[in-house]
């Protein structure tokens, strides 16, 4: 559970507020659903939809599985602050875009579209005749 401590605009009364410690937002066009690794209990979010997450386990892992897309769910992490992780999905869906937001009262996923220019690499030969090859 997380608890942020605000003073009330007469500086006499504290504001508590109790949330939970994990949200999940989904802000992409893509219904969504997650599971902690190891789980076989699915929650599904629709879109522009905010739930709260509860876990049951220390494994810190999420699974991520986006509607339509044929391949296995991709996984991030829960304890790790990441401002853009591009998962990339196996069909016509492209990626969507994963944000870890850490803070001291909560931690919030935030799942929304991937778009031109939002990948965390981008590679652009302005060459007119040479061949630029990569791996990975």
């Amino acid at each position: 559970v997380g608890v942020t401590i605000d003073l009330s605009s007469f500086n006499i009364t504290r504001i508590v507020t109790f949330t939970p410690f994990y949200m999940i937002k989904n802000k992409s066009k893509y219904r969504v659903s997650v599971a902690e690794e190891g789980s076989d209990k699915w929650l599904s979010l629709d879109l522009e939809e905010c739930i709260p997450f509860w876990p049951e386990d220390a494994s810190s892992k999420l699974l991520i599985q986006v509607e339509r897309n044929t391949g296995p769910p991709k996984r991030i992490y829960l304890n790790k602050q990441e401002n853009c992780i591009l998962l990339r999905l196996n069909n016509e869906l492209g990626g969507i875009i994963a944000e870890v937001n850490l803070a001291e009262h909560s931690t919030v996923v935030t799942f929304s579209d991937y778009h031109d220019g939002a990948a965390t690499f981008l590679l652009i030969n302005h060459t007119r005749n040479d061949v630029v090859q990569y791996r990975q």
